[in-house]
């Protein structure tokens, strides 16, 4: 009965075609309507989300957002979660890089948190003073966790990360955690932020040189280099087809 059900659910599901005449009834153009036929194929069941969020605004801006989401969070984002993040880094559009405003700043995904809002309202858990501090020097961010954010790795599950407005409300989180924390403020208070591709260490753009740089100095010690080789074609994704881990 379980996998009946699950099959005429799937039934369901717009196909792209199905989803291309959807959004010509609604005056698309044919590039946008091509643009919002994939996205809603792909959401597999959660397309009155993506539509809901498309009904208004700038439809351009609005589809670059949902195609800068991974796969899955396409069939599992809410609508007021989208617009939240959009109309909160609105405000930021001006002074922000045309190429990092949506993938580094609009964007509500992070790393592997759950997509929960915290737009809003994580400059609300600090003092004009201490977003002023931010905003001059994006580093302090950094100090501000590891002095607020406690880590407690026995009462702790790895693979279990609280969002980053859960995370600075209970002032728990491991280091990923953490890290995520770091990039939802500066993206909060409109400062482009990422986890780096390659080792997923936070970072923030530095607009005096124009470059993403580290949120933490670099710390004296020895450093490895390494060179990962593999026959397949597919690029090396950290956290997806290869890691590092500590032995203790």
């Amino acid at each position: 009965a379980a996998v009946e059900k699950r099959r005429r659910k799937e039934a369901a599901y717009l196909n792209e075609q199905q989803s291309e005449q959807l959004l010509l009834q609604r005056g698309w153009s044919e590039e946008t309507d091509k643009r919002g036929a994939r996205l809603l194929a792909g959401s597999y069941g959660n397309e009155q989300e993506l539509l809901t969020f498309l009904a208004d605004g700038c439809l351009d801006m609005k589809l670059s957002l949902l195609e800068a989401l991974t796969e899955k969070d396409l069939y599992d984002c809410k609508a007021e979660l989208l617009q939240e993040a959009y109309d909160e880094a609105l405000r930021f559009e001006a002074a922000c890089p045309q190429e990092l405003f949506i993938p580094y700043l609009m964007n509500p995904r992070i790393g592997r948190e759950v997509l929960k809002p915290w737009r809003k309202a994580l400059p609300q858990q600090f003092t004009d003073e201490e977003k002023a501090k931010f905003l001059a020097d994006p580093t302090t961010i950094g100090e501000w966790i590891r002095h607020h954010i406690i880590h407690q790795p026995k009462q702790e599950h790895p693979d279990l990360l609280p969002t980053p407005l859960a995370a600075l409300q209970i002032g728990r989180g491991n280091q990923r955690s953490q890290d995520s924390l770091f990039v939802a403020i500066c993206r909060s208070l409109g400062i482009p932020s990422r986890l780096a591709p390659d080792d997923q260490r936070p970072q923030f753009w530095n607009r005096e040189i124009a470059a993403f740089v580290d949120a933490m100095p670099k710390q004296e010690g020895q450093l490895l280099n390494f060179l990962l080789e593999s026959e397949e074609t597919e690029p090396w994704i950290y956290s997806q087809n290869w890691s590092l881990a500590r032995l203790e």
